[in-house]
């Protein structure tokens, strides 16, 4: 079964998303509260794919994606961002961070969900 990392602090939008998932049977749901947590995730677990908030303490969703693009390229990847952030510097170079979609908060459950969705197919395609 697939398994899909959603990481973010906010335990909030953690438990928003196993809520939305829970009577879906598609994939495995794992979260991380922090960078750490979903860096020994990814270590100990085959992930299909990552939702991640890019604005976390500590280490942020960009040392994340840095980590990824280096150790795990062929995950794609959903960032997060704040309501009133712009896109990233690097959207324009998305395809080569691996970064498939970016949502801003508060984000609704079936956009993330379709977001995944997305991921799961072109992963299996192989692309």
């Amino acid at each position: 079964m697939d398994k899909v990392l959603i990481v973010d602090y906010e335990k909030k939008n953690l438990e928003k998303a196993r809520q939305g998932f829970k009577d879906m049977h598609h994939f495995e749901l794992l979260t991380a509260g922090s960078v750490k947590m979903a860096v020994e995730l990814l270590q100990k677990n085959r992930i299909s794919v990552v939702a991640l908030d890019i604005h976390m303490p500590g280490n942020d969703g960009l040392e994340l994606i840095a980590y990824m693009t280096r150790k795990f390229p062929s995950i794609p990847i959903i960032v997060i961002l704040d309501e009133d952030d712009p896109r990233p510097w690097f959207s324009e170079r998305a395809s080569h961070t691996g970064v498939l979609y970016y949502i801003s908060k508060p984000f609704s459950f079936g956009r993330l969900a379709s977001a995944i969705f997305v991921g799961l197919n072109l992963r299996d395609e192989g692309l």
